[in-house]
């Protein structure tokens, strides 16, 4: 898969109507992920269009129910996902995810660059999790498969019956601060838990402020790998009636977490390390 051109340049999208002689296509055309080493080989990212922006809308833009109330997962998603800063700007900032969305509404074609970009960055969480076995696919109480996957970005997907039904970074949040109308860190009353005591927020700044002069690797395997892998480490089993009743969601993320490794395990080298050495794999396959 090819990646997308973007949008604009630098300095942020610019809203672009509908058009007769525009490049918005006359209709959208889901993205088929293709897994030959797998089962289930064919996967569709969403079953259609209304189903991709709400997701992208909800984890991307950090908009519609049940979204985070900071952006937190916004600007994640840009350590996740670089060329999300060319098409859409900076996500950290709710001006800017506000524009973006406008123009999601207005130029498809717009929307249809963030949905290849989002499904390629599927593609690879998924063909991570497929070499390094942190996937599990089983059958569905009424029939069908369901499966979930993590990826070395931290991307945990949600696959069912041939769709995906959801791509998300989880754990992620601000540790009792939120990211102010421009675009920085602030404080709400209280202080910040951290193993061995307490944060307060001046060191909380501080500690951030650090963090920004991380490379982005290191950014990435910190702030989004990490709380992922901490967040499906702590899933746990659920009851629910034998027959007649869908299987809870956190139950198939308390089963993918026996096939992960624990967080003391994969420090940051060896995550570089297997990282590396699971896309390469990708690039041989797909040079060969």
């Amino acid at each position: 898969m090819s990646d997308p051109q973007p949008l604009t340049g630098a300095h942020g999208p610019h809203e672009q109507g509908h058009s007769p002689g525009g490049t918005a296509s006359p209709q959208w055309q889901g993205v088929t992920l293709n897994f030959p080493h797998c089962r289930y080989k064919k996967v569709q990212v969403f079953k259609d269009e209304d189903n991709a922006r709400k997701h992208m809308e909800k984890h991307l833009l950090s908009f519609g129910e049940g979204s985070s109330q900071d952006a937190s997962e916004s600007a994640a998603w840009m350590l996740v996902i670089p060329q999300l800063r060319q098409c859409c700007g900076d996500l950290s900032d709710p001006q800017q995810r506000n524009l973006v969305y406008r123009m999601w509404q207005r130029d498809r074609s717009a929307f249809d660059a963030c949905y290849r970009l989002y499904a390629r960055s599927i593609r690879l969480s998924v063909s991570d999790a497929c070499h390094l076995g942190w996937k599990w696919v089983g059958p569905q109480v009424g029939g069908g498969w369901e499966g979930v996957a993590l990826g070395t970005s931290g991307v945990l997907v949600v696959a069912e019956n041939g769709f995906i039904l959801t791509a998300f970074l989880p754990n992620q949040h601000t540790n009792g601060c939120y990211l102010g109308g421009n675009g920085k860190l602030q404080s709400r009353p209280g202080r910040h838990r951290i193993r061995g005591g307490v944060r307060s927020y001046r060191e909380e700044k501080q500690h951030q402020k650090r963090k920004e002069s991380w490379p982005p690797e290191k950014r990435l395997y910190y702030e989004v790998f990490r709380p992922a892998l901490q967040f499906v480490r702590k899933a746990q089993y659920e009851t629910f009636p034998p027959q007649g009743c869908l299987r809870p969601r956190n139950n198939i993320y308390a089963i993918l977490k026996g096939k992960l490794p624990k967080c003391k395990w994969l420090h940051y080298d060896a995550w570089c390390r297997l990282r590396e050495k699971v896309r390469k794999k990708l690039y041989d396959r797909q040079v060969n």
